[in-house]
C-alpha cells in the first residue's frame, strides 16, 4: 500500500491532524462546485506537495492527465468522512502488506501510517527519504528494489 488515504483512522483514534485532509477535501470540492477545475487541481497538487506553485511547474501533459481524474477525486474525498476501513477491518487482511510512505509527505499521512504500523502485525513499513507523496515515481531507485525484495520474500 502506498500512502493509503485512510484518514478516517485519524477520527477513529481522535488524532486532531484530521483537519489537514478535511481542509484539502473542502477546498477541492468547493472549487469543483464553482466550476474551477484548474483551481481544484492546483489546490490538490500543491497541498500534497506541501509547496505552493507545484501545479504550475508540472508539464502540460501531466496536468492534462491529472485533470482527467478531477471528477473521480471529487467523490473519493467523501470516503474520509466514513468509518471504513477501520483498523480492525485492516487487521483481518491475512496476507503480508508493504506500507510505503514518503518521508516528506503531509502530516496526516504520517499519522495514518503510524496508526497502521503500530496496530497491524502483518505489515512491513518503508519510509522513503527525501520523498513526498509521489515517491514511487520521483524516487523509483529507492522504492523499486525494496518493493521487489518484499515481493520475493512474500510471493
Amino acid at each position: 500500500m502506498f500512502e493509503p488515504t485512510y484518514f478516517n483512522l485519524l477520527r477513529e483514534h481522535n488524532i486532531p491532524v484530521f483537519s489537514e485532509p478535511d481542509e484539502m477535501a473542502t477546498t477541492f470540492k468547493r472549487l469543483m462546485d464553482e466550476g474551477d477545475l484548474e483551481g481544484a487541481m492546483r489546490s490538490f497538487v500543491d497541498a500534497w506537495a506541501k509547496q505552493q506553485g507545484t501545479w504550475n511547474k508540472l508539464p502540460e501533459t501531466m496536468k492534462t492527465s491529472m485533470r482527467s481524474t478531477a471528477h473521480r477525486l471529487y467523490f473519493e474525498w467523501d470516503q474520509i468522512y466514513g468509518k471504513t476501513p477501520s483498523l480492525e477491518d485492516l487487521s483481518d487482511i491475512d496476507v503480508p502488506m508493504l506500507l510505503v510512505k514518503g518521508k516528506n509527505t503531509i502530516g496526516a499521512m504520517d499519522a495514518v501510517c503510524g496508526i497502521m504500523v503500530s496496530g497491524l502485525v502483518n505489515i512491513d513499513y518503508l519510509e522513503v527519504d527525501q520523498a513526498g507523496h509521489m515517491c514511487p515515481f520521483t524516487h523509483i531507485d529507492s522504492f523499486a528494489p525494496k518493493m521487489l525484495d518484499f515481493l520475493k520474500r512474500n510471493g
